[in-house]
């Protein structure tokens, strides 16, 4: 139990919150598509909507 059993435990520490990191980055990443999609399609959705009403109005 000298140095490098502290080194070592540093570094499967340092590893592990690493990992941690990258699967919240994961995590975030799909966040984000899922949000992006659900904005454009609501935007699609709401001009759609927008212009039938104006084609209804015009008619």
């Amino acid at each position: 139990m000298g140095p490098n059993s502290t080194d070592l435990k540093e570094k499967t520490e340092a590893c592990d919150a690493c990992e941690g990191l990258k699967r919240e980055v994961l995590i975030l990443n799909e966040r984000s598509r899922v949000y992006r999609n659900v904005l454009i399609t609501s935007s699609v959705g709401f001009t759609v909507v927008l212009g039938v009403f104006i084609g209804v109005l015009k008619w």
